[in-house]
């Protein structure tokens, strides 16, 4: 007699992803069953808005969500549509991922349906999507320090850096896929809690490193209200530690936001009483030239400012700080009587899009064979082997050894583009 336990792995775990149906700007999204947030982003001309809203996918609940796209493109009849966002790199260059949707927002859409309320869910705009990958990485096993196998690594984060968001919100939505020739395997979709809502601290190469902010939160509330806590952090400079960090790299890209998931995220299903499927890792993700700094002088907001936002590029304009990088000098040729301005520019140095992710120290353990399915409630948590309502499907594989792996850091890659502006 076939034992239950294997009868349970065989018909539940024995899964291979499906490949759902993707459009990059070849056909119309159809016009029902669409996600939160599909279609808010809006172009000034309606004809690159239609073209923008092209670029979609099915997510794994057969919703259409949109996906990654160029920051420019032309219309059918001709017409050049600059979209002024990008989202990092093109998912069809993954040698393992190409044919794998990239659903920006599902898990938020699946928050608020478990919900039924989009108050009291999490809804992140569609700019703040970013894709990073590199191909044929060799990380290092953290206990030996040996070479590992070959590895395709992608991630794709909600990381906005031009908006208040971050200072109050700790909940973004992360995506995560490896494949590496020894048979380790992820493909993971979850909510993050990156520290703890209300609060952020500046990051630590700032002469105030680790110091926390507090917005009020009368002006910046946290959505939703009962948002969990998590090891990590979200480290963004203040008013303070801008000013620091644009004296010393005004001009070479590096003012750092660095957002981190703490020493790990650990998510496992038991099978017979035992912890037989799991997957550790600690990703971080920084950029390198963000829009926006945290000012507690900007409490109330102005006509060009929202609540506690100053803009790196304003500092360009100022006479205490040194101030002669070439980009800064395009600026203020551009914008001499409007710095207030000059953060939406397109010739910004400070536009959040030289980017690294990566999955580190990754961790995974199944029984043999696979990609095997998991299932994890929207924050991967409540793991297990059987499909429940607004789950989220997980799919792991391991090699023998499931030691962790290092190394697997994408590079530093600049998005930089004429197309792509400060609203990125």
């Amino acid at each position: 007699m076939v034992p239950l336990s294997l009868l349970i792995f065989l018909s539940l775990t024995l899964v291979t992803p499906t490949i759902q149906a993707t459009s990059y700007g070849t056909s119309t999204p159809p016009l029902t069953n669409r996600g939160l947030g599909f279609g808010e982003w809006q172009h000034a001309d309606p004809e690159c808005t239609a073209l923008h809203n092209m670029y979609w996918t099915h997510g794994p609940d057969g919703r259409v969500y949109h996906t990654w796209h160029p920051h420019n493109a032309t219309t059918k009849g001709g017409k050049f549509c600059k979209f002024g966002h990008e989202h990092g790199h093109d998912p069809r260059t993954s040698e393992s991922f190409s044919n794998s949707p990239v659903p920006f927002g599902y898990v938020n859409d699946v928050f608020a349906r478990s919900r039924n309320s989009t108050s009291l869910a999490r809804h992140e705009d569609h700019v703040g999507h970013k894709i990073h990958l590199k191909n044929n990485i060799r990380p290092k096993n953290l206990k030996t320090g040996k070479a590992g196998d070959s590895c395709d690594s992608m991630m794709k984060v909600h990381m906005g850096v031009y908006s208040n968001d971050a200072f109050t919100n700790n909940l973004h939505e992360v995506f995560t896929y490896v494949n590496c020739t020894a048979g380790r395997y992820v493909e993971l979709k979850f909510l993050h809690p990156f520290g703890e809502p209300g609060r952020f601290i500046t990051p630590d190469r700032c002469l105030n490193g680790r110091t926390p902010f507090r917005p009020d939160p009368n002006v910046l509330k946290v959505t939703p209200p009962d948002s969990p806590s998590a090891a990590g952090e979200r480290m963004v400079p203040d008013k303070v530690c801008a000013k620091y960090l644009f004296t010393k790299h005004e001009d070479t890209g590096h003012l750092l936001e660095h957002w981190v998931m703490g020493q790990s995220i650990k998510m496992r299903a038991k099978v017979d009483g035992k912890f037989e499927y799991g997957v550790t890792f600690g990703p971080y993700f920084n950029v390198f030239n963000p829009i926006r700094f945290y000012d507690p002088d900007m409490k109330k907001g102005d006509a060009k400012h929202p609540s506690y936002i100053g803009y790196f590029s304003e500092l360009c304009w100022s006479n205490s700080l040194r101030a002669n990088g070439s980009r800064c000098q395009q600026l203020r040729k551009e914008y001499p009587n409007s710095p207030a301005d000059s953060w939406k520019s397109c010739n910004s140095p400070y536009k959040g899009t030289i980017r690294r992710f990566s999955p580190n120290g990754l961790s995974v353990f199944t029984p043999p064979g696979g990609p095997h399915a998991m299932y994890t409630n929207v924050f991967f948590k409540d793991a297990r082997l059987q499909e429940f309502p607004f789950a989220i499907k997980q799919m792991l594989g391991s090699n023998p050894d499931s030691d962790p792996m290092g190394g697997l850091s994408t590079d530093v890659v600049n998005f930089d583009s004429p197309s792509v502006c400060g609203e990125n």
